[in-house]
């Protein structure tokens, strides 16, 4: 879907982007911009949750670095090409709440439009139930530590008041909650998930046998 969209962008609007580009066109400092940067991957972390329950299928430091690689790589990768898309509709694309919609509807592609709207609530969907499960596991796995677990019912609640919080926090609106929840949910992620995860990393790649038996646990 995104491959359509950023051909479809820039085939219509590349010479403007590279004209904004090229004009030097900004808002802030670079240091805001790397400190915007820097926010926008923590509380992006969210993802990365679920996922590490999965960092165990790597068989070696070498298999972990690929990984990382070609997540950094897809990842930036896919943000940069959108970052040029939406260079040729700066600055007002600053104002836009979604901007991909607002961005294909002024172009008419009718039926662009219609893909990213089909694409993006199945995309919505698969990744809020894939993270839910995410999280009903690592609880469940974090129980078990203890000789406990979740039932079927438990785990039902646990997700439905993951949905409930979900459907709380969305009447705050898109635009607020990105403005102030998301910025307070950056911070939160830096200091109770990025550091630790970091330091006790660093930590473990020195020192392979500290509290070996913690962590196989965990």
């Amino acid at each position: 879907m995104y491959i359509i969209l950023w051909i479809y962008v820039l085939y219509a609007k590349g010479g403007e982007s590279i004209t904004n580009i090229s004009a030097g066109l900004s808002q802030g400092t670079l240091w805001n911009a790397t400190w915007d940067g820097f926010r926008y991957t923590m509380y992006n972390l969210v993802v990365v949750i679920p996922a590490l329950a999965f960092v165990d299928r790597f068989k070696s430091r070498m298999e972990s670095v690929i990984a990382s690689i070609a997540a950094v790589l897809l990842v930036y990768g896919a943000a940069t090409v959108i970052w040029l898309c939406f260079m040729a509709y700066y600055p007002k694309v600053i104002d836009m709440t979604v901007p991909w919609y607002e961005i294909l509807k002024e172009l008419g592609a009718g039926w662009v439009l219609a893909v990213y709207i089909f694409w993006i609530f199945y995309t919505l969907i698969e990744t809020s139930l894939g993270m839910i499960y995410g999280i009903v596991r690592r609880v469940d796995a974090h129980l078990r530590v203890y000789g406990r677990g979740l039932t079927r019912s438990t785990e039902a609640l646990l997700a439905g008041i993951s949905i409930l919080i979900a459907i709380v926090t969305a009447q705050v609106g898109l635009v607020a909650l990105v403005a102030k929840g998301y910025g307070t949910m950056a911070y939160g992620f830096l200091l109770f998930y990025f550091l630790p995860l970091l330091i006790i990393g660093l930590i473990r790649l020195r020192n392979p046998e500290w509290r070996k038996e913690f962590w196989a646990k965990a």
